[in-house]
């Protein structure tokens, strides 16, 4: 991926040269290396863009490999058992549903508002007396 990004980089970034150094009746005269460069130029960012995109295909896979394999690990023998959560039961209470323990009513989570004021149009208004 360095290498693509360094190709690509080179390819862009190089001035190309020009063609064509002269005009003679009604022929241009091409400079042959100049011409040769641009070309290799052209092949930089081909290959760098090649380079480029299989070094990130590459690293996909690597970060997504471990991932892929973790299914296959779950099941060895050698790996410790999963957290387990004890509950405490408590069957003293038969009125209380089994998922919600000893929760016998709603509780408000929300801190009681004291003393707050609103600024109104009508001025500061104490929260408690709003209607």
């Amino acid at each position: 991926m360095l290498v693509g990004m360094i190709l690509l980089l080179v390819g862009y970034l190089v001035p190309v040269r020009s063609v064509v150094v002269a005009v003679r009746d009604h022929y241009q005269v091409i400079d042959r290396w100049a011409l040769h460069f641009n070309q290799q130029l052209d092949l930089c960012k081909l290959f760098g863009l090649i380079c480029f995109c299989l070094g990130g295909g590459l690293l996909a896979f690597c970060l997504l490999a471990p991932s892929i394999m973790c299914r296959e690990c779950l099941h060895d023998e050698e790996q410790e058992a999963p957290i387990r959560i004890y509950v405490h039961d408590d069957t003293e209470n038969e009125t209380t549903a089994p998922f919600f323990g000893n929760v016998l009513q709603v509780k408000r989570q929300q801190p009681q508002r004291k003393d707050e004021a609103v600024v109104t149009q009508a001025g500061l208004v104490d929260i408690a007396k709003r209607p």
